[in-house]
């Protein structure tokens, strides 16, 4: 269709929300309830039908993770994004629990690629630093609270802290031994993750984004052509692996193609909704096409 220029058309990417919205036989079914009196001659049951569409398919092109989530049967923010332990790039339970919910949506929706974009956090710099400290200290860490409680384990921070740091022990604050350890231990948690260096947060980020992606291949039979790694980030916002969705293959969109909802809707409540699109169709004359008042179902064929 051509594009329909209007101040209540659409500023979101249609295409990529119509993929959102399709399953894998290429239909778009929304459940809606419709309340409201019949004998009100302002009472439409189309324009409700048609608020609907619009809200959804802006909801859909707009925040395709939420909506992805809702459609299998989850919140709207547990799918955001594939979480990771903190320096790790092994993934957990709960990793493969969203993968595996994650490769069920893409299952249903073939029209969709998933771009994979691994990233790494401040997290991730203080527990790689964290680690080093640790392989530093030797022996089996039983964690800074329990290492306090022993004078062995404080005099293996204090004299670690020196080597490390090249300070004198005596340069710490605190009333005790283990106030001066716990401080050591705060110091050297500071230099060693400022020392983690962008390349080894990004070898981090992008094996995470290969894991989640050769599970979704590997494990749960996606097509490779369906699942893209995007370039690994070392200052992400996320701890694991943030996905997108773009339909067909192609580029995520950066804005979106104008949709408007048209005409004046027919009072009849079972007049069939008309509407022009730039990129959504729902002909009245499609098989299965109907409304109904009460618990509602819109059913039509995105072209």
């Amino acid at each position: 269709g051509e594009r329909v220029d209007s101040e209540q058309a659409l500023d979101a990417p249609v295409k990529l929300g119509l993929s959102v919205l399709r399953d894998s036989s290429g239909m778009i079914r929304l459940p809606v309830t419709i309340a409201g009196d019949l004998n009100d001659p302002g009472f439409s049951a189309g324009g409700v039908v048609l608020r609907v569409i619009r809200n959804v398919l802006v909801k859909a092109a707009t925040a395709p993770f939420s909506m992805l989530a809702s459609l299998a049967g989850g919140g709207d923010d547990d799918l955001q994004y594939l979480p990771f332990r903190a320096g790790d790039d092994r993934p957990t339970g709960e990793t493969r629990d969203k993968v595996a919910r994650l490769a069920d949506i893409l299952k249903d929706r073939n029209n969709l690629t998933v771009i994979l974009t691994g990233q790494a956090s401040d997290d991730d710099r203080r527990a790689l630093g964290e680690a080093e400290v640790i392989d530093d200290l030797g022996g089996d860490w039983p964690g800074l609270d329990t290492a306090l409680t022993g004078e062995d384990w404080r005099e293996r921070i204090l004299d670690t802290y020196e080597d490390r740091l090249d300070r004198d022990r005596d340069t710490l604050e605190g009333d005790s031994d283990a106030d001066r350890a716990r401080e050591a231990w705060r110091r050297m948690l500071e230099q060693a993750a400022a020392e983690v260096d962008d390349e080894t947060l990004l070898e981090l980020a992008g094996e995470r984004a290969r894991q989640a992606r050769d599970r979704l291949i590997e494990e749960h039979g996606l097509p490779e052509d369906q699942v893209r790694l995007g370039d690994p980030r070392a200052d992400g916002d996320v701890t694991g692996v943030a996905w997108a969705s773009t339909p067909d293959g192609g580029g995520l969109a950066a804005s979106g193609r104008r949709c408007a909802v048209s005409g004046t809707p027919p009072r009849r409540p079972h007049a069939p909704v008309r509407q022009r699109c730039a990129a959504l169709r729902v002909p009245p004359q499609a098989a299965g096409h109907r409304q109904r008042l009460g618990p509602a179902l819109v059913t039509g064929v995105a072209q």
